[in-house]
């Protein structure tokens, strides 16, 4: 298990440069020495072995790894109130297409133990290109919008836009316009 963090990617007008908003991926890995003896190691060689994760364990990440990182490389985030939706998968743009990304990148790479499958996965997601970050938020906008046209719900298809097509072509707008509907339906929200 790991704990990977991205931000939609975007460009840095001050520093002249284009932002990827990739924060960093973690695992949740434990060093334990080994209680029995194998053909390849004796008794008390350290080895590798995946982590609980609870509470704690994620406390733990956020606090030493996840928090360092935003301020590192997002210093203006650390200033005020910071919005994300929740972790459901039909709002979370890891699930709506990172996470099949850098799986497919990994799977390149052949692994032998799980030193190298940590690496593998850390490689595979720092190549992953802004485009594919920037698709994956784009399909977050859209079941955002049809989110709230379900009156909360999850019971829709994910868009399928062409986002490809668009952005070979150069037509990929910045962002998804919503729906009137659902424009509609949130100034009824700030009204109420």
């Amino acid at each position: 298990m790991m704990l990977a963090v991205v931000a939609r990617p975007r460009w840095n007008a001050a520093s002249g440069s284009y932002f990827d908003r990739k924060l960093g991926v973690w695992p949740f890995i434990v060093q334990e020495p080994a209680v029995r003896s194998s053909l390849r190691r004796p008794t008390g060689t350290m080895i590798t072995k995946e982590g609980r994760v609870n509470k704690g364990t994620y406390r733990k990440m956020l606090i030493q790894h996840l928090l360092p990182a935003v301020r590192e490389r997002c210093p203006s985030v650390c200033n005020g109130e910071l919005l994300r939706p929740p972790n459901s998968p039909d709002l979370n743009c890891l699930d709506l297409g990172l996470f099949s990304a850098i799986q497919a990148r990994q799977r390149l790479r052949t692994p032998h133990n799980i030193e190298e499958l940590v690496e593998a996965v850390k490689a595979a997601y720092w190549e992953l290109p802004p485009s594919t970050i920037n698709a994956a938020f784009w399909s977050l906008q859209g079941s955002m919008d049809l989110c709230i046209l379900d009156g909360g719900g999850n019971a829709f298809k994910p868009p399928h836009i062409g986002k490809e097509k668009l952005q070979r072509e150069g037509r990929l707008p910045e962002s998804v316009q919503c729906s009137p509907e659902t424009a509609a339906i949130m100034s009824r929200l700030r009204i109420a």
